[in-house]
């Protein structure tokens, strides 16, 4: 393998694991363009991902309804130019559940993976009481220690973890908060703290933006980790829209370092229809 192809190789597999955070980032910026609606309202919107600004890996798309008192979302991303010569991954997401008050409860989820020539699909749904996950196929085991019903419980699934930020931060007015998260197997924190301010062009918006710095924690469903282990996972950074709009600071970009060089994950359009 050439030191091209390898940087190619390492950007592939690192925009993989945050594309998902792509996903969800683009449903958060979702919800805050149409949640405050009194009507039902359909938003799509499209990011794109790349290596130094310059070599594209792929895009994300999302495409979600809202009423005042539910909401569903499908989303979707797929490696591009470079990047699928050495890793052609797909995966799409679904996830609804209910709006009360400003406030969103998760019901239902689902992620289809289909990656290395390996497909996985993950169905959950909660209640008040529990978390189910039916997964095809399974997990080999499920981490050391394995993810408790009470971790589950209390978590977000992947998607609205990301819209709780966009609300928390739209309110807060600053980088600050912790986001349980659990996908079905792993469960794990995301913490943002204050990084800087900057200025975003795209996908409509012109303007200043928070920036903050984006700190992922895994607690359980992984292998067998350390301290160490965790401190070595590299800080990334997300920019969020200033000031907020009804209560929402809707998230710009994801930004984060990799083998290859910095990856960024741009939102590029977003349009909202009745």
């Amino acid at each position: 393998m050439t030191a091209r192809q390898d940087v190619f190789q390492g950007g592939a597999a690192w925009f993989c694991c945050w594309a998902r955070s792509a996903i969800y980032l683009a449903a958060a910026a979702l919800f805050a363009a149409a949640t405050s609606a009194a009507h039902a309202q359909t938003v799509k919107i499209v990011y794109t991902a790349s290596l130094f600004n310059v070599v594209a890996l792929g895009d994300a798309h999302v495409e979600a309804t809202f009423t005042p008192r539910a909401y569903a979302a499908r989303t979707g991303m797929r490696t591009g130019g470079f990047a699928r010569l050495f890793d052609d991954t797909e995966i799409s997401a679904t996830s609804s559940g209910t709006v009360s008050g400003g406030a969103l409860g998760w019901r239902l989820y689902g992620l289809e993976h289909s990656f290395a020539r390996k497909f996985r699909r993950i169905s959950m749904s909660r209640s008040a009481q529990a978390v189910s996950a039916a997964i095809t196929p399974r997990f080999s085991d499920m981490g050391v220690p394995p993810a408790t019903p009470a971790e589950q419980l209390a978590s977000h699934d992947p998607l609205t973890a990301f819209v709780a930020m966009a609300r928390a931060i739209g309110v807060q007015g600053a980088c600050a908060g912790m986001f349980r998260v659990f996908d079905g197997r792993q469960h794990y924190r995301l913490t943002l703290s204050p990084k800087a301010l900057g200025r975003y062009v795209g996908g409509g918006y012109d303007g200043a933006a928070l920036v903050c710095a984006l700190r992922y924690t895994p607690v359980s469903g992984f292998g067998r980790r350390t301290p160490e282990d965790n401190a070595r996972i590299p800080e990334g950074e997300i920019w969020f829209a200033s000031p907020a709009t009804d209560g929402f600071a809707a998230p710009l970009r994801i930004a984060a370092p990799t083998p290859a060089g910095e990856l960024r994950i741009d939102m590029t359009s977003i349009s909202v229809a009745p």
